[in-house]
C-alpha cells in the first residue's frame, strides 16, 4: 500500500505544477461534486422536474454520504499533504481520504440519472463529471488517486442497490401509514448505533429523516407534482430556498448556539427535512405555483 501510495504523490505533484494558475478553477469544479450543490440539484428534481427522481436522489446522497462517514473512520487513511509535505492543500478537508467522498458522491447522482433517463446529453454530462471532479481532488491535494477508485466503486454498487427503491416505495404505498412512519423512525437510531456520527452527520440524518416524514404526507395526502409554467418554477426555488437560508444562517448566529446539543440539531434538521419534502410543496399550492392532484 505504501508504494501506490508514494505512486500517487508522484501524480499529484505533477498536476500541482499548473499551481496556482488553475486553483481557482480546479476550487470551482470540486464544489460542482460538494454535498451542498448536489442536495441543492436533488431538490431541483424534487420542486420543478421530476418528483419521484427527486426525492429517490436526495435520499441517495444522504446514504452515500452516511456510509462514505464510515468507511473513512474505519479506513482512517491518511491524506495527500499529511503523507508527503510537498504536496499543497489547496482546499479545506477533514477526516480520512479514503473512499473520496466527492467522486462517490458524483458518481452516485449522475450515474443514477443517467440510468433513469438514459438520454445521450445526460450519459456526456455523467462522463464530464466523473473525470473532472476526481481530478479536481487530485489537483487540489486532498485525495490520492486509490481514494477516487474507491469513491467510484462503492458510489456504483450503492447507484446497484437503490434500483430497488421503487419496488419498496410501491410496498410502503399499499400499507397502512403506520409501515412507513416505524421504517423512518427506526432509521434514525439504526444509524446512530451502527456508523460514526459528529455534528455534520446529525445535519444530515435529521434532514434525511424529516425529509423522509415529510414525503410520506405529500404522497398520501398532498400528491404534490412538477407541473408549471417557467415562472412558476422559478418562483418556486426562490420561495422555497428562503426557509432553508434560514436554517443554515442559525448555524452562525451566536443567539442559536443551542443548535450545537446533538439532539436539538436533529430536531432542528429534521424540520428542515420535512420543509424540503412537505411545507414547500404546500404553500406552492397555496401560491398558485403548483399543482396538487390525485396520482393516477
Amino acid at each position: 500500500m505504501h508504494k501506490i501510495l508514494e505512486w500517487g504523490i508522484e501524480v499529484i505533484l505533477w498536476l500541482q505544477q499548473a499551481s496556482p494558475a488553475l486553483d481557482w478553477p480546479m476550487r470551482f469544479i470540486t464544489a460542482l461534486g460538494s454535498g451542498a450543490f448536489l442536495a441543492s440539484l436533488a431538490i431541483m428534481f424534487y420542486w420543478n422536474i421530476d418528483h419521484r427522481i427527486g426525492a429517490r436522489l436526495l435520499m441517495l446522497l444522504v446514504f452515500s454520504t452516511y456510509t462514505n462517514v464510515a468507511a473513512k473512520a474505519i479506513l482512517n487513511q491518511p491524506r495527500p499533504y499529511t503523507f508527503d509535505q510537498r504536496v499543497l492543500m489547496l482546499t479545506s478537508a477533514s477526516g480520512g481520504g479514503l473512499p473520496s467522498g466527492h467522486t462517490q458522491a458524483v458518481t452516485v447522482i449522475w450515474v443514477y440519472l443517467a440510468l433513469a433517463y438514459r438520454q445521450r446529453r445526460l450519459w456526456v454530462v455523467m462522463a464530464v463529471m466523473l473525470i473532472l471532479v476526481p481530478l479536481s481532488r487530485l489537483y487540489l491535494g486532498v485525495h490520492f488517486p486509490t481514494d477516487l477508485l474507491g469513491g467510484f466503486i462503492i458510489g456504483l454498487m450503492l447507484v446497484a442497490l437503490w434500483q430497488v427503491v421503487p419496488s419498496i416505495e410501491r410496498w410502503l404505498e399499499r400499507r397502512r401509514m403506520l409501515w412507513s412512519l416505524l421504517l423512518i423512525s427506526a432509521l434514525p437510531v439504526l444509524a446512530v448505533l451502527s456508523l460514526p456520527y459528529g455534528d455534520d452527520a446529525f445535519l444530515l440524518l435529521g434532514a434525511g429523516t424529516g425529509f423522509c416524514l415529510g414525503l410520506c404526507y405529500q404522497r398520501r395526502w398532498l400528491h404534490f407534482r412538477c407541473h408549471g409554467s417557467p415562472h412558476q418554477k422559478l418562483m418556486r426555488v426562490f420561495v422555497g430556498a428562503a426557509p432553508v437560508l434560514v436554517f443554515f444562517l442559525a448555524d452562525i448566529i451566536p443567539a442559536f448556539r443551542f443548535l450545537d446539543i446533538p439532539l436539538v440539531r436533529f430536531i432542528w434538521y429534521t424540520l428542515l427535512g420535512i420543509w424540503l419534502a412537505l411545507g414547500a410543496p404546500w404553500l406552492f399550492q397555496r401560491l398558485g405555483l403548483a399543482h396538487c392532484v390525485a396520482d393516477q
